[in-house]
Parts: C-alpha cells; sequence; structure tokens
C-alpha cells in the first residue's frame, strides 16, 4: 500500500524498505491480497475461524476500507474492475495471538463485509501487495517480554488502558494474566460492569484470557454466561461468544443452550454461532445446525449447510434428512453442498442424483466431482469416462479434474 498525501492506494511495487527518521529499517507490517472465486473443492478440512477485526490500526478500519472500494474510485495501482465473489483481505504480519485480519467480498454490485467460504472455496490470486510501517524504535519479542517483566501490575494496566495499538493491548493483556491472574482477574470483573464501552472491552478480553488459562474457572465461565444473557452490544457478544467456545468442552448442557441462545438475537449470531461451534461435536450443537438448514434466512441456511456438509462426524439421521431435504434447493451452494455432505457421510442413494448432476458438469459445479470420489461407487466410472470424452481443449481445469477421480476409483 501506498500512502500518496492522504490517499491510500493498493500498490504492488512496495517491495523495497525504507528508513525511518531514526535510521531503523522499517519491517512489513500489513499485506493485502486480492482474489477471485473460481469454484469449490474438496477439503476434510474443518478448523477454527480466528475472528476478523474491524480496526487493524494506522487508519486501517473496515468501514473506511469499505468505503473507499465502493466509492468506485481507483484504488489500485493496476487496471481492475471488480466482479461477483471477488474478495479483499488486509492483514498485519503478526503471529498469533497478535495476528489480525479482515476481509471484504464484492457481491450484489457491492463491497461489504465477508468473504468466501473459508477451505472450500477455489479462488484465484488477482493481486497481492505488502505495506510498509515505519518503525520509530527497535522492537523485538525477546526485548519486549524482558522490558515487561520489570513492569508492576498497576504499571502494566496503565498501558494497556493508554495503549491505542490493539496488537500491543493484547501483549499486556497476556503479560497481565501470566503475571497477576488474581488482580487481572478483580479488575477485569470492574471494567465489565463500567458504564463506558471501551473500558467494558478490555475487561472481557482479560476475562477472555482467563478462562482460555483456566484461571478461577467456575466463577469465570459463570460471568461471561450470565452477561450472554444481559449484553446487547454486538462486538461484545463476539468477545463472548469466542471465550467460551475456547474451552467449550467445560461447559455443560444448560451452559450450551444458553451459549445458543443468541441465535434468538438475530441472523447475524446464528452465522457467527454457526462458524464458531462447527468443531464441537454435542447432540446440542448437531441439533442447532439442523434447525439453521432449515432457516428462512438464506445467509444462514448456507453457512450451516456449507460447515454441515464437510463435517462428517455429525451423522445422524436428523441430519441426513435435512441434507436430504435440501438436495433440491434452488440455490446453487445449498444444493451442492447438501449432495457432498451426503456422499462423503457414503449414502448410497445420492448416486442417481450425482448421474444427473455430471450431465451438467461445469466450473461452476466441480463440487460434483468431489462428492463422487467420495461417495467412491465404481459403478460410476464409466459415466466418469464418457463426460471426459466430450470436454473439448477449453475445458482444462475440468478434465483434470475428472482424471483424478476415475483413477481414484
Amino acid at each position: 500500500m501506498c500512502i500518496n498525501s492522504e490517499k491510500l492506494t493498493f500498490c504492488t511495487c512496495s517491495e523495497k524498505q525504507v528508513k525511518s527518521s531514526d535510521n531503523y529499517e522499517s519491517e512489513i507490517y500489513y499485506t493485502w491480497l486480492l482474489t477471485s472465486f473460481i469454484g469449490y473443492k474438496k477439503s476434510k478440512l474443518i478448523g477454527k475461524i480466528l475472528m476478523p477485526s474491524k480496526d487493524l490500526g494506522k487508519g486501517l478500519t473496515l468501514h473506511r476500507i469499505l468505503e473507499m472500494l465502493n466509492a468506485n474510485l481507483s484504488y489500485f495501482d493496476f487496471d481492475y474492475h471488480p466482479k461477483e465473489l471477488d474478495s479483499f483481505q488486509i492483514r498485519n504480519n503478526l503471529k498469533h495471538p497478535f495476528y489480525e485480519y479482515f476481509s471484504v467480498i464484492y457481491k450484489d454490485g457491492f463491497w461489504q463485509e465477508g468473504n468466501n467460504p473459508a477451505f472450500v472455496s477455489l479462488t484465484k490470486t488477482i493481486a497481492e501487495g505488502k505495506i510498509l510501517k515505519e518503525v520509530t524504535e527497535p522492537e523485538k519479542t525477546s526485548n519486549w517480554i524482558v522490558s515487561q517483566n520489570k513492569l508492576s501490575m498497576s504499571q502494566l494496566f496503565d498501558k494497556l488502558l493508554s495503549e491505542k495499538d490493539i496488537t500491543n493491548q493484547w501483549r499486556f493483556i497476556n503479560a497481565l494474566v501470566n503475571r497477576f491472574p488474581k488482580e487481572s482477574f478483580q479488575k477485569a470483573y470492574s471494567l465489565c460492569r463500567s458504564n463506558s464501552k471501551t473500558d467494558k472491552i478490555y475487561g472481557f478480553r482479560l476475562m477472555y484470557k482467563l478462562y482460555e488459562s483456566e484461571y478461577n474457572l467456575e466463577q469465570v465461565k459463570s460471568f461471561l454466561l450470565k452477561k450472554i444473557a444481559s449484553e446487547n452490544d454486538k462486538e461484545i457478544l463476539e468477545i463472548l461468544i469466542f471465550s467460551l467456545k475456547s474451552n467449550l468442552s467445560l461447559l455443560k448442557d444448560e451452559e450450551i443452550k444458553s451459549l445458543l441462545s443468541l441465535k434468538e438475537r438475530s441472523d447475524y449470531f446464528k452465522i457467527v454461532l454457526a462458524d464458531e461451534l462447527i468443531n464441537y461435536n454435542h447432540e446440542l450443537i448437531i441439533d442447532f445446525f439442523v434447525e439453521l438448514c432449515r432457516d428462512k434466512n438464506l445467509g444462514v441456511k448456507q453457512k450451516a449447510i456449507i460447515n454441515l456438509s464437510y463435517k462428517n462426524d455429525f451423522n445422524t439421521p436428523k441430519v441426513r434428512k435435512v441434507l436430504w431435504e435440501n438436495v433440491e434447493n434452488q440455490n446453487k451452494e445449498v444444493k451442492q453442498h447438501s449432495i457432498y455432505g451426503l456422499a462423503l457421510r457414503k449414502d448410497h442413494k445420492i448416486r442417481s442424483v450425482l448421474e444427473k448432476e455430471l450431465q451438467h458438469l461445469n466450473n461452476s459445479n466441480s463440487l460434483i466431482l468431489d462428492a463422487i470420489e467420495e461417495l467412491g461407487n465404481k459403478k460410476m466410472k464409466p459415466l466418469l469416462k464418457s463426460k471426459l470424452e466430450q470436454l473439448n481443449d477449453d475445458d482444462k481445469y475440468l478434465s483434470e479434474l475428472l482424471i483424478e477421480v476415475i483413477e481414484s476409483m
């Protein structure tokens, strides 16, 4: 990203390092990536998705970037016109737990918060770039740790509450919880009860780290669950969800129900919960996903079906039934992932549906081939070979996929 006066330009040319007025070499602090959506791919990965940030510091906020991209002005150093499902991501260059990012997607004619489904989306890089940050003082992890160990509890809290950079905030929070857990709990409890939203965010972030570390576990857990019922702020509720799911195995059935009650707040929280809870095989969570697969909101239904389709250890009669309900859905994503989910679960009744879909194979429904491969029914091999012979030279991508599936049988 080049900074020219007050205008940000996403450029691909920022390769060389610059030096600040104090002659310390700059470091790559932010990177950006622009991709186009090709289709869906097979993936057995179901992992935790780090929740995106809305403010990366240095003026890089989600709101600002959306305003820029939707202004229909050129902010790239190359000719670019967005297409449906193009995705743009900005991230810092730090490792967990300091890593942060946000993504926007071009959908229905404008840029909006979001991204193509993780793990299963086949994308192509359009362009990417590096953003250089001038460093006014040398900052190394080892020096940081040494310096924090010399600070008292009150000094660490003062630095936390005055720090604007969220990356450094998390560093102070980690230092506080590691060195002063008892005092951190008392301070967090007080901050969470403040009338100031900023103070409450600091407090709940501290509570998250305390719960993750299992300090004073029952009391911290009880406090977080009570706040689920009483808190109304969307940003704080996101922190609460992220906190409780970090140790979801420690929750009792009634406590899981309390967490799932957030689905009543809005469709947004249904989607957040669907992303955060997909890794936990529990009857209540399976029932939650089945319910979302029948939701009236298409976005909620899509999220639930896509996540559920790859989670084959969620394999109950209720799950298979709801997938069958969506096999003939008019929405392409819902339909393809329902078919794939049944094939992954070795439901051989899906074979006739796959044979029908194979007749209309193209790049937009290539997930059908992954479904055929997962089902592993050798009787479909002649149909695959016949389809391969029908493809022309322009269908190289599909030809390669077909050959791969044929050879796997």
